[in-house]
């Protein structure tokens, strides 16, 4: 148990849980809503979200390209 532990919010966005995780050394995260646990996030979670942003990304890029007018 830590006094103080790093938290997440419900309204923190996946860059910002990514940034924590990273400069903490967290593998988890309790996500606090006031005084209340309402989940808790791991780093896999997180990976698995900025990954799956990144492809959908990629794709639309591609799509972009190929469809360009000439």
């Amino acid at each position: 148990m830590e006094r103080d532990p790093v938290i997440a919010k419900p309204r923190h966005g996946g860059e910002r849980l990514r940034r924590t995780m990273v400069d903490s050394g967290a593998r988890y995260l309790p996500v606090m809503e006031r005084d209340r646990l309402i989940g808790v996030i791991s780093f896999r979670d997180v990976a698995k979200a900025v990954l799956e942003e990144q492809d959908f990304e990629n794709r639309m890029l591609k799509g972009y390209i190929k469809n360009w007018p000439e």
